[in-house]
């Protein structure tokens, strides 16, 4: 008879025998017979293969004996018969106990009088928890213990209702079982805390990933680390009782506690659970799941049938079907994580799809993400050696906080497989879609958010990077200015060394475009501390007649007689001085208060000539301020005046010689204006992603985060972003 016993004779005659059968005592003995080669061997109760109680029910017995049996031997067992009789143990099966006994198979007691079977291997090193997905159970591991537990010791463990994990009870004290991620979640608690006794790195598969998260999220204290393996972001149909209002709740069908409803057991069981556990049809699903189908060989296909013999196997089915869902969702978990978190997944998996796992990168942008090739729904039962070395170089890069040894987009070989390091960028027009489901984006302030000065702020480059690499849209809003987009963004990503894209920024001065149109080719004064560069700045952006209001002052110095600067008398023609003027535009703080607010009040009670009062009370020469900041920090220990201040002043000054309010066209934070064009910018980025021609506005449910430090200006961008879009969520973060 062929066995999977990895012991030699010689070495299972050293084991110890605590728990073999006295043969003098008489038990109830079973006699099965393999199913496919006919072979019988005898079997009696109180041995390795069996639960030591006497108690159980004899179905229960028997299951657990085929259940056993069956793991042990790569084969599938039935029971002929069970007697009363003393009798020794068969030779035969004697091989397949000792396969039982080996160090790397234990048995731990939990709730509901349940043995919890789990492996355990290696001596040193950080201590790895596995935790399979659903429908199998810790023998999926067996090729991934054995890399890691050359360098790492390793727990797997079979959840409750999977593989060698029954219960012998459906009520403890404390409740009614009930087969749901609370409880399976609560099952690692209790593992890690009574057999691990320490805190580990968890990596879970499918099922596995999500309690990982769970568990995470729960019990931070206990994860060193997570590791998700194509872990499945949703789980469960029925809302959590918890989570709808208590009158509504007597709607809700049975809560999944054990023991299920006789009508709905007998429904379940004949119109899925006989189907479900047909060879053929599980063998055709496997072969969905794994990329390499050579894999799916008689054995495996028997190992995940064997726990449906057991007569608790239909009731557990039954539960998790209508088993409450988790009381936080995937995300919500996996954004609670403050441990170090890596993904691994497998490239060609068809039911969580790489897709998947960029949701989770971008959720998750300081994650580590890998993607395994060829690599199905399990890459570490397809390619454990590639799983190995991603998990093992994530864990030492925790564990010195050093970086990883593998660059994104870097690509190498691990025997079994291809490994590489992705940064989580949609890769096709299917990525780039779901990419506008992403519905978030970020407005960074720079000044006191991203640098100080000419000095860079701590962990700005990190943030920046992680927000890229995750192809979250973002943009950089500031009121400074001093130069156009493009040498902003230039000097931006010199000082981070970080790109940014001079699209991606937004001055005080961007939404002044607008205007080209209506003042390209009339004459439009300049008030700023760097007029010759805010004159170029404009010209730039199209308009044809700008001058400075120093250059315009020098022209008329009547307009301030008793001023005492000299000015430099303009070079060349300057008959565009007599022209009427039709728009001043602030730009940045006046170095000449005296000079601009004499200018700014005549021009504005004018009909933009010099001496020509407006009919009527007009204000004909319009008026643009692109700062409001009343005050700004320097190297003073007192904050300096602002072009904040101007306005006031000017605003004052109008009003006490004019009897009216000066009417002004307000640009830069935290006006109307520059979130306009903050918001056509974020709706470029997401057309680009999704590789579209056209673009249009902000899909409904955007959320965009604001980052910034000064609460006056953006505590006001957010009541205006909500003005603007009231289908978008605008959130502050100062």
């Amino acid at each position: 008879m062929r066995s999977c016993a990895r012991l030699s004779p010689a070495q299972s005659g050293s084991l110890p025998q605590r728990g073999w059968p006295d043969t003098k005592a008489p038990r109830r003995v079973f006699r099965c017979q393999s199913k496919r080669s006919r072979e019988t061997l005898t079997v009696q109760e109180g041995s390795r293969s069996l639960p030591e109680s006497s108690t159980r029910h004899p179905d229960a017995l028997e299951a657990d004996l085929e259940n056993t049996l069956s793991r042990a031997t790569g084969k599938a067992w039935s029971t002929l018969e069970g007697t009363s009789a003393t009798s020794t143990v068969h030779s035969l099966v004697e091989e397949c106990l000792h396969c039982m006994l080996e160090e790397s198979s234990h048995f731990w007691d939990w709730r509901f009088e349940s043995r919890v079977h789990y492996r355990m291997a290696g001596t040193t090193g950080p201590a790895i928890v596995l935790v399979h997905g659903f429908g199998v159970a810790s023998f999926q591991f067996e090729s991934l213990i054995d890399h890691l537990s050359e360098t790492h010791r390793v727990w797997a463990l079979d959840l409750l209702g999977m593989g060698l994990s029954w219960p012998q009870a459906t009520q403890d004290d404390s409740g009614s079982l009930s087969y749901s991620i609370d409880m399976w979640t609560e099952q690692l608690v209790c593992f890690l805390e009574q057999v691990v006794a320490e805190p580990a790195y968890v990596a879970g598969n499918s099922l596995g990933g999500l309690l990982a998260a769970s568990l995470g999220a729960a019990r931070p204290d206990l994860c060193r680390g997570i590791c998700f393996l194509n872990a499945t972001p949703f789980w469960a149909f029925m809302p959590h009782r918890e989570s709808i209002p208590r009158a509504l709740t007597a709607l809700l069908p049975w809560d999944g506690s054990l023991p299920p409803p006789r009508p709905l057991r007998f429904l379940i069981q004949n119109i899925w659970w006989r189907a479900l556990r047909q060879k053929r049809l599980l063998n055709s699903l496997l072969r969905l799941v794994y990329r390499n189908r050579n894999l799916v060989d008689d054995r495996l296909v028997e190992n995940i049938l064997a726990p449906t013999q057991h007569p608790s196997a239909l009731d557990a089915f039954v539960s998790l079907l209508f088993a409450p869902q988790p009381r936080m969702d995937f995300s919500t978990c996996a954004q609670a994580l403050h441990c170090p978190v890596s993904m691994v997944y497998g490239r060609e998996d068809p039911w969580v799809v790489p897709l998947w796992g960029q949701r989770l990168k971008r959720l998750l942008p300081q994650a580590n993400y890998f993607e395994v090739s060829p690599a199905g729904h399990c890459p570490h039962a397809e390619t454990p050696a590639a799983v190995s070395e991603a998990m093992q170089m994530w864990i030492c890069a925790a564990e010195s906080d050093m970086p990883l040894p593998l660059e994104v987009g870097e690509c190498r070989s691990a025997g079994d497989g291809d490994l590489q390091l992705m940064s989580g960028r949609p890769r096709n027009v299917f990525e780039r879609l779901d990419a506008l489901a992403w519905n978030v984006g970020i407005v960074f302030d720079i000044d006191g958010v991203l640098v100080r000065g000419k000095n860079v702020l701590p962990g700005a480059c990190e943030a920046l990077r992680m927000v890229q690499n995750a192809g979250i849209p973002h943009i950089f809003v500031t009121n400074g200015g001093h130069a156009d987009e493009l040498h902003r963004a230039q000097r931006l990503s010199s000082d981070l060394g970080v790109p940014v894209d001079p699209q991606n920024v937004v001055l005080c001065h961007s939404s002044l475009r607008e205007a080209v149109d209506e003042l390209r080719d009339k004459l439009v004064l300049v008030i700023g501390a760097c007029d010759p560069s805010n004159v170029d700045i404009l010209k730039g952006y199209g308009y044809k007649n700008v001058h400075s209001m120093d250059e315009f002052a020098a022209c008329h110095p009547e307009m301030v007689p008793h001023y005492v600067k000299e000015y430099k008398q303009p070079q060349g023609d300057v008959s565009w001085a007599e022209q009427p003027v039709a728009a001043v535009m602030c730009m940045e703080i006046s170095r000449e208060w005296h000079q601009d607010l004499q200018i700014i009040l005549d021009l504005c009670s004018s009909d933009g000539r010099q001496g020509h009062l407006a009919k009527d009370g007009q204000q004909l020469v319009k008026l643009y301020h692109c700062n409001q900041d009343f005050t700004f920090p320097a190297l003073h220990p007192q904050p300096r005046l602002g072009p904040g201040a101007f306005l006031q002043v000017l605003r004052e000054l109008f009003f006490c010689t004019n009897g009216r309010q000066l009417e002004c066209s307000l640009h830069g934070k935290p006006n109307a204006p520059t979130y306009v064009i903050a918001e056509r910018k974020l709706s470029q980025q997401l057309t680009e992603q999704a590789g579209l021609q056209q673009p249009g506005s902000l899909p409904a449910g955007f959320r965009v985060f604001a980052v910034g430090d000064n609460p006056k200006s953006d505590s006001a961008s957010q009541e205006l972003m909500r003005c603007i879009a009231m289908r978008h969520h605008f959130r502050n973060l100062l």
